[in-house]
């Protein structure tokens, strides 16, 4: 009964379209746009590598990753 919940999850999961960057509006578009792309259904989608998506992530330019991290001083910190 309870494996039920899991498997309809990862039906869903298979199935579904990921979020597009336009459900995450207060996300920077080119952070959203990485995002989605982990979330794609289609491997193909998906950064190719854990070493592709650091690539990704280290080329995202500004401010706001830094002073997103907790303990830098920023809000959320």
């Amino acid at each position: 009964e309870g494996g039920h919940g899991v498997l309809m999850a990862a039906v869903a999961r298979l199935t579904e379209p990921a979020p597009t960057p336009q459900a995450l509006p207060d996300v920077p578009l080119a952070f959203a746009e990485l995002i989605c792309a982990c979330l794609a259904t289609a491997p193909a989608d998906r950064p190719a590598s854990a070493a592709a998506l650091a690539d990704a992530l280290a080329s995202l330019e500004g401010d706001w990753i830094r002073d997103s991290i907790p303990g830098n001083g920023s809000p959320l910190g």
